[in-house]
């Protein structure tokens, strides 16, 4: 072999040797294509070695987190339900001059309404403002009936009637009133009134305050004309008065009913405890489905025939000429009384002096930003640790996104808080993922965040389940599993709207005890009214005994039906 051809040996053999420490530096080696269909010989020549080729590599591919499409995951829940965008109004606080529960409001036109409450407080709005004006008694105002812009009438329990006019308000100290409480007043002209309340109903003829002769707890009235009326009350009674008498009408139900508001002779709309509202068609009273169970104390009907309902928990329903549907309310305590403006603006009235009204929005605007979503902290490795995000300025709920190792998603929060408590997850991982829904319809999704639980669950778990009428609960244990025989009924509400936690057992027939190998394990189950966008009633349950001992173990659950 000469030199030359010798050289070329030589080259050849140290690019081999090259190339194979190369593949093994390497975590993919890369396909040497012309050296497997032509091996380099001493014979090989200058331009056959010149012409060896080699397959590009790709990059290493990193894998890309995402939850799977609901689709590809036909067995999976998807958890709560959520709309494809938020209602088109808003409703933002407006500055009141009273702290003190508000309980009737009325409207004479945009720029004139009075509105009554707690501590005898009145109430006065010019069109810019709300005003506090000088009240003569320092008792509860419950019931509004404003004639006209000089003179009107408001009510309270014990004999207490107010009259408005000559541009003030004064007691009527002559009033007598035969029963426990007043309620509600209409007055259809200065000498044809009418005041209800638990035990008695009288009439004003324009001097004075007569006995009509019927004994009932009545807690809403509405006159259509001077001639005829509806009246409402406890155990779903329904009065009728046309020319001169009153009569009971059939009723549906026999909840409470609170209040009455007719849109003619032959449509009209009564609301009451547990979501009650009822329909009438001109010849009788009838149930209507509503998307909540919440206590409704007041209902208004605008000129064009469309509806507004209040209620406990910041319920506030709208009838669109085909169903009840339910407002989002951020934020707020019982609604006592609402009322329509004449430039079509909805008023709202609550607890604690609140004042609201209806402010529609465009609904031509982009969808909100992407939330951040924040690093979820389980340091101790347990299933139960809080996910929570950054908050997105405007009018937004949040919809959060859960899922396992199978990545399937389920969506376990929606709503305007920016943080979800997650508990009593098995060992494994989670993944979560938040957007946000606004006007303009939902955001993209956050980046996913992921935990670990090392810690099983403790050895007996505890599950709510809301139901028709109540709440059921499971208990399941190692040894065995017990559900509650039936639901734990719900009581109703009493007379005042207000909620603490040493009321909420109360409302519920009876507590429950299971016994488990010799474990006894105490069952008590509380409720409040929710304002969620989901809305209904809320249920709360604590579970001590066994191996909870007397740290409470603790569901709750949100009734929406």
């Amino acid at each position: 072999m000469n030199n030359r051809n010798m050289l070329h040996a030589t080259i050849g053999f140290a690019m081999v040797i090259s190339l194979l420490a190369g593949c093994t530096a390497q975590e993919t080696a890369p396909a040497v294509t012309s050296m497997a269909k032509t091996p380099v010989t001493a014979s090989t020549s200058e331009a056959e070695i010149s012409a060896v080729t080699f397959t590009p590599v790709p990059p290493t591919a990193v894998p890309v987190l995402g939850f799977k499409d609901s689709t590809l995951c036909p067995d999976s829940d998807t958890g709560v339900l959520v709309p494809a965008r938020l209602p088109d109004v808003q409703w933002p606080t407006v500055d009141s001059p009273s702290h003190e529960d508000i309980w009737a409001i009325e409207f004479l036109s945009a720029n004139d309404a009075w509105a009554v409450g707690e501590g005898g407080s009145i109430l006065h709005y010019d069109g810019q403002a709300w005003t506090a004006a000088d009240s003569p008694i320092g008792t509860d105002l419950h019931g509004l009936s404003m004639l006209s812009a000089s003179e009107g009438w408001a009510v309270g329990p014990v004999n207490t009637i107010l009259h408005y006019a000559d541009q003030r308000w004064s007691a009527e100290d002559t009033f007598q009133f035969h029963g426990n409480m007043v309620w509600d007043v209409d007055f259809m002209a200065p000498d044809r009134g009418w005041v209800v309340g638990l035990g008695d109903l009288q009439h004003y003829d324009g001097n004075n305050w007569k006995e009509s002769g019927v004994f009932a707890w009545l807690r809403g009235i509405d006159m259509i004309s001077v001639d005829e009326g509806w009246a409402v009350g406890d155990s779903g009674k329904i009065l009728h008065y046309q020319g001169s008498t009153w009569q009971q009408i059939d009723s549906p139900v026999e909840t409470t009913l609170w209040d009455v508001d007719m849109h003619s002779t032959e449509e009209g709309w009564i609301v009451g405890d547990n979501g009650t509202i009822l329909h009438f068609d001109g010849v009788a009273w009838s149930i209507t489905a509503v998307p909540t169970r919440a206590g409704l104390y007041a209902v208004t009907i605008d000129d064009e025939g469309e509806a507004w309902a209040v209620g406990s928990g910041g319920t506030l329903l709208r009838f669109d000429g085909q169903k009840w549907v339910k407002m989002k309310i951020s934020d707020a305590g019982d609604l006592l009384d609402v009322s329509v403006s004449n430039d079509g603006a909805v008023w709202v009235v609550g607890e604690n002096g609140l004042i609201l009204h209806s402010e529609w929005l465009d609904s031509n605007v982009p969808p909100p930003t992407s939330p951040l979503l924040k690093t979820i902290d389980n340091s101790d490795g347990d299933g139960s640790f809080s996910v929570s995000w950054e908050k997105i300025p405007g009018n937004v709920n949040y919809v959060l996104e859960e899922a396992d190792e199978s990545m399937c998603p389920v969506t376990v929060y929606f709503g305007s808080e920016t943080s979800k408590d997650v508990s009593r997850k098995d060992i494994g991982t989670y993944y979560y993922r938040v957007s946000a829904l606004g006007v303009g319809g939902q955001s993209e999704w956050s980046e996913i965040k992921s935990v670990e639980v090392t810690v099983p669950p403790p050895p007996c778990s505890v599950e709510c389940t809301s139901s028709s009428g109540g709440l059921s609960v499971k208990i399941t244990c190692e040894s065995g599993e017990y559900s509650s025989p039936g639901v734990f009924s719900y009581e109703g509400t009493g007379y005042y709207p207000r909620w603490d936690k040493e009321l909420w057992g109360t409302h519920f027939t009876e507590d429950r005890t299971y016994e488990d190998s010799g474990n006894v394990y105490e069952v008590h189950a509380f409720t409040w009214p929710m304002s969620d966008v989901a809305g209904g009633r809320g249920y709360y349950v604590e579970v001590t005994g066994g191996v909870f001992g007397e740290t409470p173990e603790t569901c709750d659950v949100l009734e929406t039906e």
